[in-house]
C-alpha cells in the first residue's frame, strides 16, 4: 500500500511539472468553439465552450473580459475568476475542470473588476483564454481573444452631404456584409460602435442595407 501511494504522488508531481515545459509547435492549432457570441441576454447567459487540439499535459483559463486597446496584452479587467480546465489529472484533482469535454461559463453584460465597472454592451468585451498557472506566467501561446456581445445587433444608416454612414452594434467580431447601391462591402466588427463611411453621390438616391449573421440589419433607399 505505501508504494503504492508513494507511486500515485509521484505520478501526480511529474503530471504538475510536465505542465510546466514548453509548449510545442501544436500549440499553433489549439482553439476554442463558443455555443454562441451574438445576441447575449445582458442579464445573465452561458456560453458553452469547447477547446480543440490542447496538448494533454496543459490546462487553461476561461473569463469574460474587456477587450484591451492593445489586443497582444492579457486583459486587466475580467469578470471574476472564470473557469479552470485542463488535461491534467493532477489539476483537475485541485479543482480544475476537464478540458476534453464542453466547459459552461456564466456570463453578463454589467460586472466590476479593478474598482470599476465594465458594461459590455458600451464597450469590447470577449471570452479569453489563457494558459493556466502551471507554465501561463511565461507562456502566452494559448492565449486568444474570442469576441462577444449582449443584446440584439442594430444598425443605423444616414445620409448627407455625399456622405453614407452606416453604424452597427451589438455585432463586435462578426462579419457585416454592407451593401451600397450593387456593390457589397464586407468588414469585420472590430467594436461594439462600428461605423462604416462612404462617399456616394450628392442628391441621388442610393439603396443602403447591412447584414450580420444572416439577418439583415437595416435596409433603406437614402437621398445623398
Amino acid at each position: 500500500m505505501r508504494i503504492t501511494r508513494l507511486a500515485a504522488i509521484g505520478t501526480a508531481s511529474a503530471l504538475i511539472i510536465s505542465g510546466l515545459a514548453t509548449t510545442p509547435a501544436s500549440a499553433a492549432t489549439f482553439s476554442a468553439s463558443l455555443s454562441k457570441s451574438i445576441g447575449l441576454t445582458a442579464a445573465a447567459d452561458t456560453i458553452n465552450i469547447t477547446l480543440n487540439n490542447l496538448d494533454g499535459d496543459k490546462g487553461v483559463y476561461l473569463r469574460l473580459c474587456e477587450v484591451p486597446a492593445n489586443k497582444t496584452e492579457r486583459p486587466k479587467k475580467c469578470d471574476g475568476q472564470g473557469k479552470w480546465v485542463s488535461n491534467l489529472l493532477a489539476s483537475q484533482v485541485m479543482g480544475a475542470g476537464k478540458a476534453d469535454q464542453a466547459t459552461a461559463l456564466p456570463v453578463k453584460a454589467v460586472f466590476t473588476a479593478e474598482g470599476s465597472t465594465v458594461d459590455c454592451t458600451a464597450v469590447a468585451c470577449a471570452v479569453h483564454v489563457r494558459r493556466d498557472h502551471f507554465g501561463g506566467a511565461a507562456d502566452t501561446s494559448l492565449d486568444r481573444y474570442y469576441p462577444v456581445s449582449f443584446g440584439a445587433a442594430s444598425a443605423t444608416a444616414t445620409a448627407k452631404a455625399g456622405k453614407l454612414t452606416v453604424v452597427i452594434a451589438g455585432a463586435y467580431g462578426q462579419q457585416a456584409a454592407i451593401k451600397v447601391g450593387s456593390k457589397t462591402y464586407t468588414r469585420t466588427i472590430t467594436n461594439n460602435k462600428y461605423t462604416f463611411t462612404i462617399a456616394v453621390p450628392k442628391n441621388k438616391e442610393v439603396k443602403v442595407s447591412a447584414v450580420v449573421a444572416r439577418k439583415a440589419l437595416v435596409s433603406k433607399t437614402l437621398k445623398g
